[in-house]
């Protein structure tokens, strides 16, 4: 696609991504997205492997071109993937894991799994936001 996306062509992404999706990987999966919808319209039937190999070349390089030379951090997800018991968990955590295991009927060390690694994906969102700064704005901010 070499015009720019609209709010139209995107559509299909939005309506899958949590709303609390970093914008990082929102980013990255509306790129992946974009490649995948424009391949689509002319995949051939034979050749699947070597059609694939190309499509995730094809991906790597829009992802290149789009976030090419910033320094960015990519996050693991995880507060995507906790479930609505998990996030009340990290939300009421106040450092006793023993409260949280006896309230959700949990081992402390499940608890501190869950917990540990939010916190984990906290702090780095927290540190790549040094400064008042976020992975985007650092390599402008650089060449002023």
């Amino acid at each position: 696609m070499s015009k720019l996306p609209t709010v139209q062509d995107l559509a299909p992404v939005q309506a899958v991504l949590d709303p609390t999706c970093p914008p990082t990987l929102r980013e990255i999966t509306e790129n992946l997205y974009l490649e995948l919808a424009q391949a689509e319209a002319s995949y051939p039937d034979a050749d699947r492997a070597a059609h694939l190999a190309s499509l995730a070349w094809r991906q790597t390089e829009r992802l290149c071109a789009a976030m090419g030379g910033m320094n960015w951090y990519l996050n693991k997800g995880v507060s995507l993937r906790l479930s609505k018991r998990n996030r009340q968990m990290c939300a009421e955590f106040r450092g006793d894991y023993k409260v949280l295991a006896r309230k959700y009927d949990l081992t402390e060390q499940q608890c501190r799994n869950i917990v540990d690694a939010w916190q984990q994906e906290e702090y780095a969102k927290r540190q790549s936001a040094l400064f008042g700064q976020t992975p985007a704005t650092q390599k402008s901010a650089c060449t002023k």
